[in-house]
């Protein structure tokens, strides 16, 4: 759990959006275009377990794990 009143925390949140920016690119530059109808070749699934286990490291850094 993140403690909100840590004084780490505004620093951790500034490295935790960053990542979830980075990543939300990632998954966009997968996405088909709008004309495609099937969810075929947007497979988002590993990107997003990689984005956890960062996220994970990140608040283990900042030791809030």
């Amino acid at each position: 759990m993140v403690d909100k009143d840590s004084p780490k925390y505004p620093d951790y949140m500034q490295e935790a959006k960053a990542l979830f920016e980075e990543y939300e690119k990632k998954m966009e530059a997968l996405r088909p275009p709008a004309s495609y109808r099937g969810l075929d070749g947007w497979d988002t699934a590993e990107l997003s377990r990689e984005c956890h286990r960062k996220l994970k490291e990140l608040q283990k850094k900042y030791g809030f794990l």
